[in-house]
């Protein structure tokens, strides 16, 4: 259960019940456990599987009453006598703020989610940090001219080692390739955003990709900023048997 601070059209697949309808966002794709930045009360190291609330529990509105039974010397009567001194009869309020503790299993729930909230606090800031460069999102003066050298230097070990066969064949075609770059300069990973529908191009940029390694080791400024580089280029097997990159 979520409370929500505005609301919006009924959701036809709610994830969580609120007091209102509200349309969720985000970046995950599945359903995330409830978690808050607020700092609870409790800590706690170890998380657990959290128990459903129990609703506290009130005590009745009517007093206890004291039955005492007297009884005549006789036996003919017997009367029984209401004592209602001993328990005056308390408000609601009065009974609930007087009653009510906290459940210890409580403490422990949000000592979890205080440890859960850490947990995922310590995963995020140690995820690397990554930029992602673009002939159009590199402004930074150390980002493009990276971006340039970089290019610069597949285009020369591509025209070396076009590949034989797209020569023989005179295939020609374009594809967009994401490669990332590691601090010391070697590639980590390479994928193929957009294939040129061509096999022996597609393999013969990623070969030529890993020929050109290592690059560049990652000036101080911007090893100062970043863990990787990620840049997209898009790639042409032109005539002539020449590999250029305009973009």
């Amino acid at each position: 259960i979520t409370l929500v601070q505005h609301k919006t059209k009924a959701s036809e697949e709610a994830d969580f019940i609120a007091q209102a309808n509200q349309l969720g966002s985000g970046t995950e794709i599945r359903k995330q456990k409830l978690t808050t930045t607020e700092d609870a009360r409790f800590i706690a190291d170890d998380i657990y599987e959290i128990t459903p609330p129990v609703q506290p529990q009130l005590a009745s509105s009517q007093p206890k009453v004291d039955t005492r039974t007297i009884s005549t010397k006789n036996d003919q009567a017997v009367f029984k006598v209401l004592d209602e001194s001993s328990n005056e009869a308390k408000t609601l309020a009065e009974q609930f703020l007087g009653e009510t503790q906290i459940p210890s299993h409580l403490t422990t729930d949000i000592a979890t989610l205080e440890a859960l909230l850490d947990k995922q606090r310590q995963a995020y800031a140690k995820r690397p940090r990554i930029r992602r460069l673009t002939s159009v999102s590199a402004k930074a003066a150390v980002d493009a001219q990276y971006l340039d050298d970089w290019r610069r230097r597949i285009e020369r070990i591509g025209n070396i080692h076009y590949p034989a066969a797209a020569k023989r064949d005179k295939l020609y075609g374009q594809l967009r390739l994401a490669v990332m770059i590691q601090p010391n300069g070697y590639v980590e990973n390479i994928e193929i955003l957009q294939s040129s529908g061509i096999r022996i191009l597609d393999d013969a940029a990623m070969r030529i990709v890993r020929l050109a390694e290592p690059y560049t080791s990652f000036p101080s400024e911007l090893a100062a900023e970043v863990d990787k580089l990620e840049i997209i280029r898009t790639w042409q097997f032109v005539p002539g048997h020449r590999l250029q990159s305009n973009q």
